[in-house]
């Protein structure tokens, strides 16, 4: 029983600390150019690192294939992440005309795809060895703050709309002990091959959303001087995390 809720119980952890980014909607309206632009920049930076230091490498190391197999399986996952993307982001366009909340909704849709598979691993890892599975929640918990600024910024200054970004940054938030929960059941039939896919796509949407929609809408907010280095600073954080929970 001890292997069963332990993880769940560090996976609702990783899930609540999501809404610590909600909170960034306290500061004063004066401040919110200043806060769209940080938060962008500094969500940009940590997603990046994320996809290029901890899924990709992660994907390669759920296939058991040869090494040209084994790159061609993630490198055209990746790419397919990306066009999806793409096409989501099109669509959401013609959708959705207001940018802010275009990019809180984009953000919703591709941070629950990433979360959903990132509480099935969180479970998995910590049912074998709860130690690691600790330091893979730890880290998770530190870059699940900037997503859940990446959702509840835009939608919270899109519409001025508290409610509705509380609720978005929840399930956003959510749908990581969600994962956990069917893991919980069916991690044992889980394909590590679907798995390595998944996170390769999950990169590819994380990437996209990065640079051709997060940094492009910050410099819109806030000048170079600013949004280079917030950009800098998620990624530092986020990799002196990976060194330090190793």
């Amino acid at each position: 029983m001890k292997s069963f809720y332990n993880p769940l119980i560090l996976s609702f952890l990783a899930s609540i600390s999501t809404l610590f980014g909600f909170f960034l909607i306290l500061f004063p309206r004066k401040y919110e150019k200043s806060i769209i632009g940080f938060s962008f920049s500094f969500s940009a930076g940590v997603m990046f690192c994320v996809s290029c230091f901890s899924l990709l490498p992660e994907a390669f190391t759920y296939l058991s294939f040869s090494t040209f197999v084994n790159i061609s399986i993630v490198f055209f996952s990746f790419w397919l992440g990306i066009f999806l993307a793409f096409f989501v982001n099109k669509f959401l366009n013609n959708k959705i005309s207001y940018d802010l909340y275009r990019i809180g909704i984009f953000s919703f849709i591709s941070l629950l795809l990433h979360n959903i598979p990132e509480g099935i691993l969180s479970f998995i890892t910590s049912s074998y060895d709860i130690h690691l599975g600790l330091s893979f929640v730890v880290a998770i918990m530190f870059h699940n703050i900037p997503e859940g600024i990446l959702i509840s910024i835009p939608i919270y200054y899109g519409f001025n709309d508290w409610k509705k970004a509380f609720l978005l940054t929840l399930i956003g938030g959510f749908s990581e002990f969600f994962g956990s929960i069917l893991a919980s059941f069916f991690f044992t039939t889980i394909s590590l091959y679907y798995f390595s896919i998944l996170l390769s796509i999950t990169a590819g949407i994380m990437i996209y959303l990065s640079f051709f929609e997060l940094i492009p809408d910050a410099f819109s907010y806030k000048n170079e001087s600013f949004i280079i280095p917030s950009f800098l600073l998620g990624m530092v954080i986020m990799i002196l995390c990976f060194i330090l929970l190793k």
